[in-house]
This record gives structure tokens, sequence and C-alpha cells, in this order.
């Protein structure tokens, strides 16, 4: 399905080592994987730098949901499914995940993998990794207002039916 690389440690923000090549084939071998820090592409020397890409097979979007206060606002899992119908990824839950942080109230945080081709042009990877999931699901709910908003007005203008 795809590969991650795991660390030796969890939570260590200065690591650069991901020596662990983890193919991703079920819920097993990617529970095992996310035991510890991992990422999503392949360095030399398994060490992680920008000028050590050597490529990747999955896309990981970070769904902190700190684009809004408003708990309406926030995405879950369910809301990325129905926006990707037919689309393969996986989630799995931050270790922060509705918990309070930086003062800020508890909300679902995760994580989504998406397999993806194969990409060995780090620009192009890096500029992928910067797309998110909540921007990308507030403009569907936008355009979705729009649209009702449309049929409403179309809706009121429509002659009334009534039985003679």
């Amino acid at each position: 399905m795809f590969t991650i690389y795991s660390s030796d440690v969890t939570g260590n923000p200065g690591n650069c080592s991901y020596p662990h090549k983890q193919v991703i084939l079920d819920e097993d071998s990617l529970k095992t994987a996310i035991s510890h820090d991992y990422v999503c592409a392949e360095y030399k020397n398994s060490y992680r730098n920008g000028d050590n890409f050597i490529g990747s097979d999955c896309l990981p979007v970070d769904c902190d949901n700190d684009h809004s206060e408003n708990p309406e606002d926030w995405i879950t899992p369910e809301n990325v499914m129905h926006a990707f119908p037919g689309v393969t990824f996986v989630v799995h839950y931050s270790r922060f995940h509705n918990k309070i942080k930086n003062g800020k109230p508890a909300r679902p945080k995760f994580h989504i993998l998406f397999p993806i081709k194969y990409v060995t042009d780090a620009t192009l990877y890096a500029d992928m990794k910067n797309w998110s999931i909540p921007s990308f699901l507030t403009l569907i709910r936008r355009l979705w207002m729009q649209l009702v908003s449309s049929l409403e007005l179309l809706l009121l203008r429509l002659p009334c039916i009534r039985d003679v």
C-alpha cells in the first residue's frame, strides 16, 4: 500500500534518524510503524533533511483543527471520508487528540496518510505536504452553502403548483 520510515524514539523533536522501513499493508503493520516517530519519505542514510530526500509513496496530512475555535467547524475523519469517496487513506490519531494543548480547548487531532504514486521531486513533495484538509473542507462547505442558497432562491421563484 505505502511505506513509512520509523525511528527508535518517540517525541524527540531533535531526532532526524529514521532507519526502519515499514511497508504498511494492514492495521497491524500501521500500528507497529506509528509506535515510534516516523516520516513518510525515504532519506539518504536514513537522515531526514531536505537535501537527503530520495522519494515517497505516502502523502501525510495533519489535521489539528487549529483553523477555528468553533467546534462546529472542526474536521473529523468521517468528514474526510465523505469528502473523498473512493479515495484510499488511513487515519491515526495524534498523541494530542482531544487533549488541551497550548491553552486551547481539546479537539480532534489526527494524521491522514494517502498512498500516492512514488515521488522523487523534493520540491513537488514539499508542495504537496503543504496541502491542508481543513482549508479544503472549508472550501467545500462554502461552495455547498452557496449552492444551497442558490437553490433556495431558485425554489422561492418557482410558481407554486396546487391541487386543482
